[in-house]
């Protein structure tokens, strides 16, 4: 099980910012993933010793699966 993610909110306030900058942003809850580089999962000091290589070029590759459109993800509220 991963337990650490990385959220990239600057990559949700980059994007509402330039909507608004262009007169293209409109409320409401807008969803950003893997597909746009908003989610990930991190590897660091604190859990480096229990991800093997092995996992880590598994979890890269279902994350090109998911960015090239192979897999759908599914949105959940």
């Amino acid at each position: 099980v991963l337990t650490s993610m990385v959220k990239r909110v600057d990559k949700a306030v980059l994007q509402t910012l330039q909507s608004a900058q262009t007169g293209e942003w409109k409320p409401g809850i807008k969803y950003l993933g893997v597909k746009d580089s908003a989610l990930d999962f991190a590897v660091d000091p604190n859990n480096n010793q229990l991800i093997t290589k092995p996992i880590i070029e598994k979890v890269e590759a279902t994350k090109d699966l998911i960015v090239r459109g192979v897999i759908n993800v599914e949105m959940y509220s």
